[in-house]
């Protein structure tokens, strides 16, 4: 996965919102982090495996691949807002639980740390805590099934769509 490319098209997406919005100089973490969570529940809905009233509990792979996508931009916004210097994510120690809804219980628990620690003022923390966070969802990708280039591909997409 090409992390340069992907924080470099991230960071263009980004300034081109904030000048559409008007939002110059406006703290924009907490929102960015608000809309991962969004887009992690949104993925959960596309797996619908904690749907256990549901008859119809198969999958939606091409749903949760665009869903993933759509928690990678925020998340990767929220690396860039920190000062996440994506070279020091070449070789991933990977965070990985033992179910998906593990997994994603535990990207909910780090995102909402990332937004506590920051409030706090504690930008290294924060970034700390991000990291923790980055590497759970390459963990949930590798449980999902998907191959980094599936994600690569999917978040580009996603990019030039936005």
């Amino acid at each position: 996965m090409n992390l340069d490319k992907m924080f470099e098209r991230q960071r263009e997406l980004d300034a081109k919102i904030v000048k559409e919005h008007g939002l110059e100089g406006q703290d924009l973490v907490n929102h960015k982090v608000l809309a991962f969570q969004v887009e992690l529940a949104e993925l959960c809905n596309e797996w619908r495996g904690f749907k256990i009233w549901s008859r119809d509990r198969e999958p939606r792979r091409e749903k949760m691949l665009e869903e993933y996508a759509d928690a990678l931009h925020f998340l990767l916004s929220v690396g860039l807002e920190l000062g996440v210097n994506p070279g020091d994510y070449r070789v991933l120690q990977i965070i990985k639980r033992d179910t998906l809804l593990e997994q994603m219980i535990t990207l909910n628990s780090f995102a909402n740390g990332i937004c506590s620690i920051y409030a706090l003022g504690s930008k290294d923390l924060a970034k700390w805590t991000w990291s923790l966070t980055f590497r759970s969802l390459i963990g949930l990708a590798d449980l999902l099934g998907f191959t980094t280039e599936e994600i690569e591909d999917a978040y580009f997409r996603k990019n030039n769509i936005n």
